[in-house]
């Protein structure tokens, strides 16, 4: 899937909004993970040669959506690994119920001599999260703090 497709940016006045859609909840959070990772660095530039693993829980389907854009992020700080591919499971039994999201991830670390750095983001948001089934699937919002 091509990055217009996997993400569209929401105006927001002062932060960075993304609008995700998935066929399915594993489709929606490796594509949620898209758009934060390519307002971070030009993932075109970004090779998928390192392989990591997140896991993440959340009390229901919003507050698991950004704990694990939150794990996406920490990696980001910590290691200055990007991901450009997303190997996602969600289990999530109701949508109002603790959910956990096991990933793998694979890119690598920022070399600024071959990685344009975009935003600083700061965090994720719970301002303005949704996330909703469609009839032809899911579609998530989210604002990314700078």
């Amino acid at each position: 899937m091509n990055r217009e497709r996997r993400y569209e940016p929401l105006p927001h006045t002062a932060d960075l909004g993304v609008r995700v859609r998935g066929r399915d909840l594993p489709e929606l959070f490796a594509n949620a993970a898209y758009g934060l990772s390519d307002n971070l660095v030009d993932l075109e530039s970004v090779r998928p040669v390192e392989e990591r693993r997140i896991e993440a829980g959340g009390d229901d389907l919003e507050d698991l959506l950004v704990r694990w854009l939150g794990e996406v992020l920490f990696l980001f700080e910590r290691d200055a690994f990007v991901a450009c591919e997303f190997g996602v499971v969600v289990d999530c039994a109701r949508r109002d119920a603790p959910s956990t999201v096991r990933a793998t991830l694979r890119g690598e670390r920022v070399d600024p001599a071959r990685h344009r750095l975009y935003s600083e983001i700061k965090a994720v948001t719970y301002h303005g999260l949704m996330v909703a089934e469609e009839p032809a699937g899911w579609r998530a919002e989210v604002i990314f703090d700078l």
